[in-house]
């Protein structure tokens, strides 16, 4: 199972996972032992030792216990293990610490889109955009639970929405999806292609995985070509 979140508590070792494992960046510097211990959790989890990452992460936990990014994480590993419920209750926990936590919102979205729960994930993803209506990513998100429940009029409506001159790549996969949607793959690369040139690596790998997920695309090496 894969998923997606944004900007990190270890940069270097972040950049590397998927979103829903990340973490914003904390308000005070962490001790040298806390960041010792967080490295050992992320070379556990990179490597698809969630039993172990999940461990380990118990024990930057007692450093940290009211640490919302800590939580999350602790939830993602949970997902990670399809552990649905456990997770949800970890993203709870950092929502109440901050209940405008954007990794977890994203996250109990997120669990249930991971679940094909469309219509309950898109209502977490829609009172995201309440506060933030521009966000690429959540609106691509919508978008997906959409044509993944196959109600493509409203689908084709938010397609056209894309902005080819945004931030993010979120219209040439937003365009890309419909395409696979169709059994027209080859259309579909063309996009994926442009995207591939003019995006850098992580925000291809942010907005790819939904495809890899729904199995219309193969995750690609990551010295494949991508910047």
């Amino acid at each position: 199972m894969r998923s997606r979140l944004l900007a990190a508590l270890l940069l270097p070792v972040l950049a590397a996972l998927p979103l829903f494992a990340q973490t914003a960046a904390p308000t005070d510097t962490p001790s040298p032992e806390f960041q010792k211990k967080m490295q050992a959790v992320f070379d556990a989890f990179s490597n698809g030792r969630y039993a172990e990452s999940l461990l380990r992460l118990q024990e930057a936990e007692k450093l940290r216990p009211n640490d919302p990014q800590v939580i999350n994480l602790h939830g993602s590993i949970l997902v990670k293990q399809e552990q649905w419920a456990a997770a949800d209750e970890q993203f709870d926990k950092a929502l109440k610490i901050d209940p405008k936590f954007f990794p977890a919102r994203f996250n109990k979205a997120e669990v249930l889109y991971l679940q094909k729960k469309y219509p309950e994930s898109r209502a977490g993803f829609q009172s995201i955009l309440a506060d933030d209506p521009k966000n690429e990513l959540i609106l691509y998100k919508v978008y997906l639970t959409y044509l993944l429940e196959k109600n493509l009029d409203e689908a084709k409506a938010r397609l056209d929405k894309f902005d080819f001159g945004g931030n993010t790549p979120a219209y040439y996969y937003a365009n890309a999806a419909w395409l696979f949607n169709q059994g027209k793959g080859p259309q579909a690369e063309d996009y994926i292609r442009s995207a591939l040139s003019i995006f850098p690596t992580q925000s291809n790998n942010l907005f790819a995985e939904p495809l890899i997920e729904a199995g219309w695309l193969q995750k690609r090496d990551p010295a494949s070509g991508q910047r």
